[in-house]
């Protein structure tokens, strides 16, 4: 795939064209370019915020137009999937769109875009959680063991080309 500018990625449509034609036909020739993009994409990403209980008395006690400071920091926290109800194994939910994620989920959380890089970090950092799943609740592609392995590769040999430049 030759180098797409950020801002062609960012509405996740080249993603999406990607990800359905792997999902069509899933073969390494379609598995590369789907690779490429996911590494070039700033993906989003559900997360939850964590405010202390003063902090969130002061935004209920203010009104519209009020500038607000807060006391304490305020945290991000992850979502983790679960795809079988029967096992312990988590999954990073990423999306190549916010509307990728059904509205009821879409409300539940704030979102920040990330890295593919971030992300496999996020993966590694938790021992429940054994992978990725993009785009779970329409056409999920499930991102696990060598898969993820190989990602890992490809990016740290960019970082590495990229320092040497």
């Amino acid at each position: 795939m030759s180098k797409v500018n950020k801002e062609a990625l960012k509405s996740g449509k080249v993603l999406r064209y990607l990800r359905d034609a792997f999902l069509n036909d899933q073969t390494v020739m379609n598995l590369s370019p789907l690779f490429d993009c996911l590494i070039d994409s700033d993906l989003y990403i559900p997360m939850n915020v964590i405010m202390s209980n003063e902090d969130i008395n002061t935004f209920k006690n203010s009104n519209v137009g009020d500038v607000v400071s807060l006391n304490n920091n305020i945290r991000m926290k992850p979502d983790w999937l679960k795809i079988n109800d029967e096992s312990e194994e988590l999954y990073f939910p990423i999306f190549s769109s916010i509307d990728e994620a059904t509205d009821n989920y879409r409300k539940n959380f704030s979102w920040i875009n990330l890295s593919l890089d971030d992300c496999i970090r996020f993966v590694r950092g938790n021992e429940k959680c054994i992978g990725l799943v993009l785009d779970a609740f329409t056409k999920p592609v499930v991102i696990t063991d060598k898969i993820l392995d190989a990602l890992e590769s490809i990016l740290k040999e960019r970082r590495k080309k990229e320092n040497n430049k």
